[in-house]
């Protein structure tokens, strides 16, 4: 398994429970990047939307 992503406990998460979709917080843009899905803090109330759209 290849990580793209460097914060170890993501690694370590992925690497345990091999979820098919991870959500991290943060302030850049909405994106996916593989198995890791971006939301910024402000659509935060607005994840359910975005796990239809990107999950």
């Amino acid at each position: 398994m290849i990580f793209k992503y460097k914060a170890t406990s993501i690694k370590y998460y992925d690497k345990r429970y091999d979820a098919p979709l991870m959500v991290r917080f943060s302030m850049r843009n909405h994106s996916r990047d593989g198995k890791i899905l971006n939301v910024p803090l402000f659509m935060a109330d607005r994840l359910d939307g975005l796990l239809e759209k990107w999950g």
